[in-house]
């Protein structure tokens, strides 16, 4: 069963509060911006509650979005393959720690091949998927 870490990564001064969600495995979920209507219910939104308490206008953006988020936890790891796990303390927490470093690593390693094409090469890529400049059609106004 893997863990998926759900946190709150907004900063004091923050009018709306980001919360993120990150697998044990480094594998980030997304990010969600709740308002204050909705921060309430932002641990069953993510999956780290099963009972709802949101009202009306609320409770129409906390299911979709918790529909949203748990779809791409099943996609990942399977129905009933992982759990959500609410930290209050992320930077307390040895687990999330080795996760954000393995997402940090994953980060890299995607910069790196991000990186890996030449001049020449991101042309020719450019090209076959947009067609040679001359073949675009030329406007007169």
């Amino acid at each position: 069963m893997k863990t998926i870490f759900i946190f709150d990564d907004s900063r004091p001064t923050d009018d709306e509060h980001c919360v993120v969600a990150l697998g044990e495995d480094g594998r980030r979920f997304g990010t969600r911006v709740f308002d204050g209507w909705t921060f309430p219910h932002c641990r069953y939104a993510m999956g780290a509650m099963h009972v709802s308490e949101a009202k009306h206008d609320a409770a129409v953006a906390v299911n979709s979005t918790r529909s949203t988020m748990l779809g791409k936890f099943d996609a990942a790891y399977g129905p009933g393959g992982w759990v959500a796990v609410w930290l209050e303390t992320p930077k307390h927490d040895a687990l999330w720690l080795e996760a954000v470093q393995l997402a940090r690593e994953r980060d890299a390693r995607i910069e790196r091949v991000a990186m890996s094409y030449s001049g020449p090469a991101f042309a020719r890529i450019l090209a076959a998927v947009f067609g040679s400049a001359d073949a675009q059609p030329h406007t007169t106004h």
